[in-house]
């Protein structure tokens, strides 16, 4: 398969893939908030305090799989919705980035499951507001599938 616009395999109305929305959009989070408060745990505890930075290059990495996987899943959808020219610069903007994730994706999201003959539905907001990966990538295993 070609490469899409910025270089991600695609094209329009291109099926997305099927991925674990778990392991895609919830366990970055998950381990960006657990793993740097077990080693800053043990720095206090062994007075070892070089441990604690060590916590924060593990939340910097995860917050960049993150990003990385949030891309992905946006690239995915503009590919699935036909709409190469949707915005994903809205996801750097404090404050803005829950409207784009509130308003924006799941219309996206609903479009093209209309194009898919599916029943237009997304997510709930609340999970799109607090786990807005996991959200988008369940919605687009549901493209994926049969």
């Amino acid at each position: 398969m070609g490469m899409g616009p910025g270089g991600f395999a695609g094209g329009a109305g291109a099926k997305p893939t099927m991925r674990n929305a778990f392991m895609f959009g919830l366990l970055p989070e998950i381990l960006a908030i657990v793993i740097p408060q077990i080693l800053n745990g043990v720095a206090q505890a062994t007075e070892l305090y070089f441990i604690a930075y060590i916590g924060q290059l593990v939340n910097l990495a995860c917050g960049i799989w993150l990003i990385l996987n949030m891309l992905k899943a946006l690239n995915e959808m503009r590919n699935a919705a036909g709409n190469p020219g949707f915005p994903r610069w809205p996801i750097i903007i404090p404050i803005y980035n829950w409207i784009y994730w509130l308003t924006m994706v799941p219309k996206e999201v609903q479009k093209a499951k209309q194009m898919r003959g599916m029943q237009p539905t997304s997510r709930n907001l609340a999970l799109y507001f607090f786990f807005p990966v996991f959200a988008l990538q369940a919605d687009l295993n549901d493209l994926a599938g049969p």
